[in-house]
């Protein structure tokens, strides 16, 4: 990374592994999700001893996730318009993608994201990305979605209506009886669940 981009400013940022205002939210959140393996937790201070070697910083903050650090930061800097590249696998960060924010996905080769190519691979734009999720679910984060509602019925709902908060403020012009119905239902379990995709930019 530090090779290829050559980068002005690098940070490396972490979970605390402690628990997040999300779970607090959501006792359920990332349950299913296996415990990290004893030998890698070993391995931390390790690695976090050789980032400082590097003189890179490393930035944590109690109660969040790694990407809301991510987030914060990559706001910031986009604001003050500098170009920023996050490397990272985690689908929830593309919705931080804009014109001065790319993310790059070290575990497939040239995964450059940046609007177009996220439009392209999830059919809706990086800020509505939390909007898809709170319909469709996410079963690696366990956030719950709409019960029934798919991939395909989320990004029709979101072209049609444009977000969320369009979908709730007006259900009764959606066209589907049975859509219409699983949104009035689930009004509440949708607000929460886009409230678990969003990441946190302060």
């Amino acid at each position: 990374i530090l090779r290829e981009y050559k980068p002005e400013y690098v940070a490396v940022c972490f979970d605390v592994g402690k628990k997040t205002l999300r779970q607090e939210k959501f006792a359920d959140y990332k349950i299913q999700r296996p415990s990290m393996p004893v030998d890698l937790i070993s391995q931390i201070p390790i690695i976090k001893e050789i980032i400082s070697s590097f003189n890179i910083a490393i930035l944590e903050l109690e109660g969040y996730e790694a990407e809301d650090v991510i987030a914060t930061i990559a706001h910031k800097l986009a604001s003050r318009d500098l170009e920023v590249v996050i490397i990272s696998g985690d689908k929830d960060i593309l919705q931080l993608v804009d014109q001065n924010i790319r993310v790059v996905n070290p575990s497939k080769e040239d995964a450059v994201f940046d609007r177009q190519a996220v439009v392209q691979a999830f059919g809706v734009e990086p800020e509505k990305l939390k909007d898809l999720f709170a319909l469709m679910g996410d079963k690696t984060d366990n956030i719950p979605g709409v019960t029934v509602i798919g991939e395909v019925t989320a990004k029709s709902l979101l072209q049609e209506f444009g977000s969320l908060e369009n979908i709730l403020k007006a259900p009764e012009k959606i066209k589907s009886d049975k859509v219409k119905d699983l949104i009035a239902h689930q009004r509440a379990q949708a607000i929460l669940s886009r409230d678990l995709a969003t990441l946190d930019k302060n």
